[in-house]
C-alpha cells in the first residue's frame, strides 16, 4: 500500500511544475507609452520580447478622427487598458485612440488584440488593417463583435507610424480598450498564442474528461448527487476555458453572433457558482447548508433567466452584484469548510487548501473584470488544481482498495504482456499480407509497354500507402488503336484497394470489347453492379480509344474530374458525360469524337493530383493544374508529369499526403519529323 504522505507529496510536486510552467510561458515586458507616444530607439523586438501597449494614449471622444489628421486641439489622454466609465466618460459612445511609435528599427512587426468594447478598426498611418465587427456613431450604424486576433503590420521595418484605433460600443455596460494590446514580432506573438492555446485545450480536455467521468459515476450509482454536481461544475469550467483566454470558440466560429457569445460567457458563470456550492455541500452535508444553498441557487437562477431573455446592453448590468454574491458565497464556503476541518472530516483539510487557491484565482477574474487588474483570467486553472486536489481526496477515500489494485495490476502486466505478443504476430502478418499485395499491385499496373512512333505517354503513380485504389490501363485493341482507362474507388489505403481489385477483374471481361467507350462503361457498370452492389463500393473512371491511323479519338467518362486535351496548346475539357459506376445497374453514357494533330497531347489524373493541402489547409485545386498545363504546354509528356508531380509535392510540404495520386501524359507524335 501507498502511504498516503507519499501520495500527496507528489501531487504537491506536480501542481509546483504546473504552476512553473504557466508562469514561464508568460514573456510579455512592460512598454511605456507617454503622451501618445512610443519611442522604439534602441529597442530591438527579438528573443520571444513582446511589448505591452499600455500607458497614455491620445483619445478623441464621440470622433472618428482620420488617421492623418494632427487635430492636436482636441487631443486628450486616456489609459490603456481601461474602461470609459472609469475615466470620467459616458461607457456608451464612440472614440477615437492614437499613438505614435517613433525609432522603429524592427521588421516583421504584429500585434495581438484581446478585448475591446465592443466594434473597432485599426489603421497603421491611413491604412485600415483590420476590423472587427462595425463601430458606428450610435447603435443603428454599429455592429459589436468579439474576435481577438494576432495581425501582420508590416514586414519590412518603418522608422515612424501612427496606430489609430477607432471604437463604438452602444451594447455593453463598458466601453473601451479593456485589455492590453501586445505588439512583437509576428510569430513570437503566434508562438505565445499557440502556448496559451495548448493551456486552454489542455485544460479544456482534462475538465471535459473529469467532468463526464463523475457524470457516468452518478450514472451508475444515482444516490449520491457529488458526482452530478462536480460533473456538470467541470463541464461547465473547461467550455468557459476555451471561450476565455486565447478564446479558441470564438475563433472557430467567427459567424457566431456577438450576442450569443456574450450570453454564453455570463451563463457559465452564472450556472457554475450553485452547482459548485451544491458540490461542496453534498461533500460535507448539513442540513443547514441545503437552506441557505437554496437562497443562492434561486437568484442565481433568475438572473440566467435574465441572461437569456435580455440584451447584453440590460444583463451585463448585473455583474457587479453577482461579484457580491460570489463574495458572500465565498465566506459560505469557507466557512464549510473551516466547520468540516474543525470536526475532522476525511479530506477537509485537503480541500480547504486547494479551495483557497481556487478562491485566489475567481477573485484574480473578478478584479480583472472590473478593471482593478491587468491580467489573465485564471478561474479554469484555480479550478483545474482544485480538480487534482479532489483525486487526491479520493485516493485517501479508496486506499483500502490499493492492495487489490496492486495484484489486478500485477495480473493486468502479464496479460499485457501476452496480448503484446500476439497483437506483434498479428502485425507481422498484416505487414506481411500488405507486401505481398503490393506486389500483386505492381503486377497488375506493369503493363506491356507500347512502342508506336504515332504516339509517346507517361505514368506517375504516386499511391498514399503501401497500396492504393486509383487503376489504369494502356493496351492495344488493335493495330493502330490504343485503349486507355483509368478508374479511381471511394476510399483510401486497404479498403480501396481491394475495390480496385475487384475493378480491375471486372474491367479484364470487357478491355477488349469492339464496342465504343461509352458501351464499354455501361457494361462494366452493369458487371460490376450486379456482382458487387451489396458492398455500396462505387468509383469514378474514364475510358479513351485513340484511333492512331485516322488522328482522332472518342472518350467516355463515369463521373471522373474534367480531363485536359491539350490542342494547339489551348486547353480543352473531356468532361464527365455519366453518373459514377456502382449506383445502378443500367446507366447510359455518351461518346465524344475529337481529332487530334502531332504535338497535340491528352492528360489523364485522379483526383488526388488536386485534392492535396498545405500546412496552411489551403488547398491545391483543379484550377492550378489547367493553369499549369496551359502554360506549359510546349513540353513533352514526360516533362509535363515531372513538372505537375514537382509542384504538387512543392505545394503539399511536409504535409501528409491525404490521396492516391495517379498522373498520365499523352502526346501525339509524327513519325516523319
Amino acid at each position: 500500500m501507498i502511504p498516503a504522505n507519499k501520495i500527496k507529496l507528489k501531487c504537491i510536486s506536480v501542481l509546483i511544475v504546473w504552476i512553473l510552467f504557466l508562469l514561464g510561458c508568460s514573456n510579455s515586458s512592460r512598454s511605456f507609452i507617454h503622451s501618445g507616444v512610443l519611442d522604439l530607439e534602441g529597442v530591438s523586438i527579438s528573443n520571444d520580447s513582446i511589448l505591452n501597449l499600455d500607458g497614455d494614449w491620445e483619445f478623441y471622444e464621440n470622433k472618428f478622427l482620420d488617421p492623418i489628421d494632427p487635430n492636436e486641439t482636441q487631443k486628450k489622454f486616456m489609459k490603456v487598458p481601461s474602461v470609459w466609465g472609469k475615466e470620467g466618460y459616458s461607457n456608451f459612445g464612440y472614440a477615437t485612440y492614437r499613438i505614435h511609435v517613433k525609432n522603429n528599427i524592427n521588421p516583421n512587426l504584429g500585434m495581438s488584440f484581446d478585448r475591446i468594447g465592443t466594434a473597432y478598426r485599426v489603421f497603421l498611418n491611413e491604412e485600415m488593417i483590420f476590423t472587427v465587427g462595425s463601430p458606428g456613431t450610435d447603435s443603428n450604424s454599429s455592429s459589436p463583435k468579439f474576435l481577438p486576433d494576432t495581425i501582420l503590420l508590416f514586414t519590412d521595418p518603418i522608422q515612424d507610424f501612427v496606430l489609430t484605433i477607432h471604437i463604438s460600443n452602444f451594447h455593453d455596460r463598458k466601453g473601451g480598450i479593456w485589455s492590453t494590446p501586445r505588439m512583437g514580432n509576428f510569430n513570437d506573438l503566434l508562438k505565445n498564442r499557440e502556448r496559451s492555446l495548448f493551456i486552454d485545450f489542455y485544460l479544456f480536455g482534462s475538465l471535459s474528461i473529469i467532468g463526464f467521468y463523475h457524470l457516468g459515476l452518478f450514472i451508475l450509482r444515482r444516490k449520491d448527487k457529488t458526482p452530478l454536481m462536480f460533473g456538470v461544475f467541470c463541464l461547465l469550467i473547461g467550455f468557459r476555458s476555451i471561450m476565455t483566454g486565447e478564446h479558441f470558440l470564438v475563433h472557430s466560429f467567427p459567424d457566431l453572433p456577438w450576442e450569443i457569445f456574450i450570453k454564453m460567457d455570463y451563463l457559465t458563470f452564472y450556472l457554475g457558482t450553485p452547482f459548485f456550492i451544491y458540490f461542496l455541500i453534498y461533500m460535507f452535508p448539513e442540513d443547514i447548508y441545503f437552506k441557505i444553498n437554496r437562497f443562492f441557487s434561486g437568484i442565481f437562477l433568475l438572473l440566467s433567466l435574465l441572461v437569456l431573455v435580455s440584451k447584453p446592453v440590460i444583463f451585463s448590468f448585473t455583474l457587479p452584484f453577482v461579484h457580491l454574491l460570489i463574495l458572500l458565497t465565498i465566506f459560505f464556503t469557507l466557512y464549510i469548510c473551516i466547520h468540516s476541518v474543525i470536526k475532522k472530516k476525511e479530506g477537509a483539510k485537503t480541500f480547504f487548501g486547494a479551495l483557497l487557491i481556487f478562491i485566489g484565482f475567481v477573485s484574480n477574474d473578478i478584479l480583472k473584470s472590473n478593471g482593478f487588474l491587468n491580467t489573465s483570467n485564471l478561474a479554469h486553472l484555480g479550478f483545474f488544481i482544485f480538480v487534482l486536489s479532489q483525486s487526491f481526496i479520493l485516493s485517501i477515500r479508496y486506499s483500502r482498495a490499493f492492495n487489490r489494485v496492486e495484484e489486478l495490476s500485477e495480473e493486468l502486466e502479464t496479460r499485457v504482456e501476452i496480448r503484446t505478443k500476439e497483437l506483434n504476430r498479428v502485425l507481422k502478418t498484416i505487414k506481411k499480407d500488405l507486401k505481398i499485395s503490393q506486389k500483386i499491385q505492381k503486377t497488375i499496373l506493369n503493363h506491356v509497354p507500347l512502342n508506336h512512333p504515332k504516339i509517346d505517354y507517361n505514368i506517375q503513380y504516386l499511391p498514399m500507402t503501401e497500396v492504393g485504389g486509383d487503376l489504369y490501363s494502356i493496351h492495344e485493341i488493335s493495330p493502330n488503336s490504343i485503349r486507355i482507362f483509368l478508374a479511381d474507388a471511394t476510399g483510401h489505403g486497404v479498403h480501396a484497394a481491394l475495390m480496385m481489385m475487384t475493378i480491375y477483374s471486372e474491367y479484364s471481361n470487357v478491355k477488349n470489347l469492339n464496342i465504343t467507350p461509352g458501351l464499354l462503361l455501361s457494361e462494366l457498370g452493369r458487371q460490376y453492379y450486379n456482382r458487387y452492389k451489396t458492398l455500396k463500393s462505387y468509383f469514378s473512371c474514364v475510358v479513351i480509344d485513340i484511333d492512331l491511323e485516322k488522328n482522332e479519338f472518342v472518350y467516355s467518362s463515369a463521373g471522373h474530374p474534367a480531363q485536359v486535351f491539350i490542342q494547339n496548346g489551348e486547353i480543352n475539357f473531356l468532361n464527365s458525360s455519366g453518373a459514377i459506376l456502382g449506383f445502378r445497374e443500367k446507366v447510359v453514357y455518351y461518346d465524344t469524337k475529337l481529332s487530334y494533330s502531332p504535338g497535340d497531347k491528352i492528360v489523364l489524373f485522379s483526383d488526388g493530383l488536386f485534392e492535396v493541402f498545405n500546412i496552411q489547409k489551403e488547398e491545391f485545386g483543379e484550377e492550378r493544374i489547367y493553369n499549369l498545363l496551359k502554360s506549359k504546354s510546349n513540353l513533352s509528356s514526360r516533362e509535363i508529369s515531372e513538372h505537375l508531380i514537382s509542384v504538387v509535392k512543392k505545394f503539399r510540404g511536409e504535409k501528409e499526403q491525404m490521396d492516391d495520386i495517379t498522373l498520365l501524359s499523352f502526346e501525339f507524335l509524327n513519325p516523319q519529323s
